[in-house]
């Protein structure tokens, strides 16, 4: 009985490609779908092979819209508080009043995690870390230094630019709580250099029952010429919990994301730092709608950003100096390279498109520039003022043109 209803479940392709999910095309994107659709129909599986009874075509459908339902449709969502508590804690407490929200928008659609997880796995233990991951981010702060308040012992293994898996095996003792791995990803040694695999460190971790903990810094969802790998592809590597921004390549709202096995995740939320760390309501918001986009295929504002094509920048150039230079201003188009920035991926440097224009006074006419509403920040160089162009919003375009003109 259970082969024939294990035969008679409908194959993957046929359902994806059924009227009822091809209507959701324009809002999750194939691969999602697939996913989705895969694990539905398994689970079905399952259910047969446990004796339960097999599921129709149609209920299964319905399992899928459900999921790709509850995947589009926000978690936090308005709510009526007529429970008379003001301040409720399960609805948010403090209530944002609109001109707030609408002045929010306006201004920020332009320009710890580490401790919480040695706090609540390594806590007067010894985490182990190759000696070239211990670097310095933005602010003078050293990873050494973080790393320590959370109470754990760090033990360092390797050498500045080798490290051996065997490093880390000899280092190992009955104090080892946690394995660590960092992505120094604001800045790049290159040459003679060595690092152990994701999934070797994975094997030996899982070997010794020991959590592998990875902080993956910027965050993309799609690996990159310059070798930032996927954070999907670690996640798939084998390590117990995953860290990275979410204001970066991410594009969303600053936080610390955390993503991994659920048993070690239930021990991060029981450590008294979560409460002091835990997100409040509006970076939930962003980091929802953000994932949400993704979901769909809709780019981020980074994604837009570093998806334009040099033909895009070329154009928006001519159109600046053919309005420029009537109005007396020297600017003429040149070719440049651009870093991604904010610590991420630094060996890579995206071409672009500048706008160089000639000032007597660079530093003068920057101050003039920054002195603006709003400000237009620019690059001083003797002799000239630069304006990298893949930075800029179409929607600024009228602004910038507008303020480049006090230069006349």
């Amino acid at each position: 009985m259970s082969s024939t209803a294990l035969a008679n479940l409908p194959q993957v392709d046929k359902l994806l490609k059924s009227p009822s999910l091809t209507s959701w095309s324009d809002r999750l994107i194939p691969r999602v779908q697939t996913y989705v659709v895969r694990k539905t129909v398994e689970e079905a599986r399952q259910e047969i092979l446990s004796g339960q009874r097999a599921p129709t075509e149609e209920e299964i459908t319905q399992r899928i819209l459900e999921r790709f339902s509850k995947l589009v449709c926000p978690n936090l969502k308005r709510t009526i508080n007529a429970t008379g508590i003001i301040l409720h804690t399960n609805l948010g407490r403090a209530p944002i009043g609109k001109e707030t929200l609408l002045q929010m928008a306006e201004e920020l659609s332009g320009y710890c995690n580490l401790v919480l997880i040695l706090n609540a796995l390594s806590l007067g233990k010894e985490t182990l870390i190759s000696r070239g991951e211990l670097i310095q981010i933005g602010g003078g702060f050293r990873m050494p230094d973080i790393l320590l308040q959370s109470g754990a012992c760090i033990k360092e293994v390797g050498t500045t630019n080798i490290t051996e898996l065997r490093d880390y095996e000899s280092a190992l003792n009955e104090k080892t709580a946690l394995i660590l791995k960092v992505h120094p990803s604001c800045f790049h040694i290159s040459g003679h250099t060595h690092a152990p695999s994701l999934s070797s460190l994975s094997s030996l971790s899982k070997a010794r029952g020991l959590p592998l903990a990875v902080d993956w810094g910027s965050g993309s969802l799609e690996s990159r010429e310059s070798g930032e790998v996927a954070i999907s592809e670690i996640l798939e590597s084998g390590c117990d919990v995953l860290s990275f921004s979410g204001d970066k390549l991410f594009g969303a709202s600053q936080a610390g994301i955390l993503v991994g096995n659920q048993s070690v995740l239930g021990k991060l939320k029981k450590s008294p730092l979560y409460r002091a760390l835990r997100l409040g309501k509006l970076d939930l918001f962003v980091l929802e709608e953000t994932l949400r986009n993704h979901l769909s295929g809709k780019p981020s504002l980074v994604d837009q950003l570093l998806r334009l094509s040099l033909k895009e920048l070329e154009e928006r150039a001519e159109r600046f100096v053919s309005q420029l230079v009537p109005r007396g201003i020297q600017a003429k188009k040149s070719a440049g390279k651009t870093p991604i920035g904010g610590g991420s991926t630094p060996s890579e440097e995206l071409d672009s498109v500048c706008l160089e224009i000639a000032v007597g006074d660079s530093e003068r006419a920057a101050r003039k520039l920054a002195g603006l509403s709003p400000p237009i920040l620019v690059r001083k160089e003797k002799g000239k003022i630069t304006l990298d162009l893949r930075t800029l919003f179409p929607a600024d375009e009228a602004l910038l043109l507008e303020g480049l003109s006090c230069l006349s």
